[in-house]
């Protein structure tokens, strides 16, 4: 014999569990596209760290150079 009660309780527990599981992967998705983003703008700002030498870019040469009397 069939349970059609036992069969409904199942199929809104297997519902609340699918709709849980979209609701993490949707998040999930958001949270990585913002890392990836977070991460290109952390590329850029190396490369332009990188392109400035251990010096830094010719402003702040120029700004240290006249603070230190010695140079």
């Amino acid at each position: 014999m069939h349970d059609s009660s036992k069969h409904a309780e199942e199929i809104v527990q297997l519902d609340t569990k699918k709709f849980r599981i979209a609701k993490a992967a949707s998040e999930l998705e958001v949270e990585s596209e913002r890392l990836e983003s977070e991460l290109e703008m952390l590329k850029e700002k190396l490369a332009d760290l990188e392109s400035q030498g251990l010096e830094g870019d010719e402003a702040t040469r120029r700004e240290r150079e006249a603070d230190d009397a010695t140079m």
